[in-house]
């Protein structure tokens, strides 16, 4: 089958008016005060018209599309968009292996600083709720405890804002 054939197959099947919306469908999608023969009138004046833009469509895709699927094969290969050996698609799925090694270490790599990241910030989260509890009090801490707790805390926030984009 020709490249020119498939366009129009997809294309122009079934594209006359005829076929899309049949003359009694149409007459029931016009008003009702309209007589039938003026109806049919405008009814033919599209059929024509649609006719004509298929024509168009199909001189337009004979003209730019009428070439065997073989010289469009071959047009590829001598582009090199299509590759003729063995050894190209080989180089292919090697470099596509490669790839994938190389996307499945990063996104370990990407995993591991997330861990990282929750566990500070859960120890962040612990450091604020011992400020916001007391329990540095609570545990007999003195103020000098609590003075230090609060840089680390404040050290922590800088460390999240950080984090945010």
């Amino acid at each position: 089958m020709e490249s020119h054939s498939i366009l129009e197959n997809f294309l122009l099947a079934k594209a006359d008016l005829e076929s899309i919306i049949p003359f009694p469908q149409f007459k029931k999608e016009c008003p009702p005060d309209i007589p039938e023969e003026r109806v049919r009138e405008i009814y033919d004046v599209l059929v024509r018209q649609r006719r004509a833009t298929v024509e168009s469509v199909r001189d337009r895709i004979d003209q730019e599309f009428n070439v065997p699927l073989e010289v469009t094969k071959q047009k590829a290969r001598e582009s090199n968009v299509i590759p003729d050996d063995k050894g190209s698609l080989n180089e292919l799925v090697g470099k596509l292996e490669s790839l994938e090694e190389s996307f499945k270490t990063n996104n370990e790599l990407i995993d591991s600083e997330i861990k990282e990241e929750i566990a500070e910030i859960k120890l962040i989260i612990d450091e604020l709720n011992d400020l916001k509890y007391g329990k540095s009090w609570i545990r007999g801490g003195s103020q000098a405890d609590v003075s230090l707790l609060v840089q680390e805390t404040l050290k922590s926030i800088a460390k999240c804002e950080k984090m945010l984009p």
